[in-house]
């Protein structure tokens, strides 16, 4: 009876040692969740960090960019260089003193857009000066006034391109454009000698007049593209809004033949001009 109880004993013992005392395998997988989850590894591969060197980069972004920038190289402007030849009209009551003159200068244009640009000009140019003695008493005696006038102008503004970012339209080719800005008008008169010297007869002091005012210009004007779009003819049409004092310091109201000059008015320019697309 012993003996039977001492072999249960014995052989429960080496069955449980079997079953539950060996020891288990080492796991390699247990620290490489990714190995046995393939999802994971496809999330990886699709990340946005692009960790692996071999997955697909979206490079939608990237071609629109070359797009764009082929395009602005292939039809944007970025600096322009404009030579002016211009025809000088004089309006409001300083037509009396001035008569229609001419006109040349240059303009830089520089864009911030693809239609809009900072300009800067300066321009200068001659007329000449006729003031007439309208005294009925002196008119056959003391001359009129006679001389030249030279003119300076500097300009500082903007330029819009209409509808210049649709090239395919047929107004592109004209490129018609306004212009707007701020400006510094002078003007300077010379008087000629022999008059001078007639004046002196009649204690007339020299009557030239010298100004400096500031003033307002609105323009339009039309371009069109020449040796490749390299060059550009254009037309410029531009009011001039010139805040000049009316009297001269140096002639007197009272005078009796020239105390009417009054040296307030506006001038326009029209005119071509030359531009580079540099």
């Amino acid at each position: 009876m012993k003996n039977k109880i001492f072999l249960i004993i014995f052989f429960s013992a080496l069955i449980s040692n079997n079953l539950f005392g060996q020891s288990a395998p080492a796991n390699t997988t247990t620290n490489t969740p990714a190995a046995s989850q393939p999802g994971v590894e496809q999330k990886r591969e699709t990340s946005t960090y692009y960790n692996d060197p071999f997955s697909e980069i979206d490079t939608s972004e990237d071609e629109e960019y070359e797009e764009s920038l082929d395009r602005f190289y292939a039809f944007g402007r970025m600096l322009h260089l404009s030579l002016y030849g211009q025809f000088l009209n004089i309006r409001g009551p300083m037509a009396d003193i001035y008569k229609s003159g001419a006109m040349g200068g240059f303009r830089i244009s520089y864009f911030i857009d693809w239609d809009v640009a900072f300009i800067f000009g300066f321009s200068l140019g001659s007329m000449s000066v006729s003031i007439p003695n309208v005294n009925p008493v002196t008119s056959g005696i003391v001359n009129p006034i006679t001389g030249s006038a030279t003119i300076a102008n500097i300009e500082l503004g903007l330029k819009y391109y209409i509808n210049f970012y649709d090239i395919s339209k047929p107004i592109a080719y004209i490129n018609p454009a306004i212009l707007a800005g701020v400006e510094l008008s002078i003007i300077r008169d010379q008087i000629d000698q022999e008059i001078l010297t007639l004046l002196k007869n009649y204690s007339i002091t020299n009557p030239a007049h010298r100004s400096v005012a500031p003033g307002l210009f609105a323009g339009m004007s039309l371009e069109f593209p020449i040796f490749r779009k390299s060059i550009y003819l254009g037309g410029e049409f531009m009011y001039h809004f010139s805040f000049f004092p009316s009297t001269n310091p140096v002639v007197l109201s009272t005078d009796p033949h020239f105390g009417w000059i009054n040296y307030s008015g506006n001038y326009m320019t029209f005119g071509l001009y030359l531009t580079w697309n540099l």
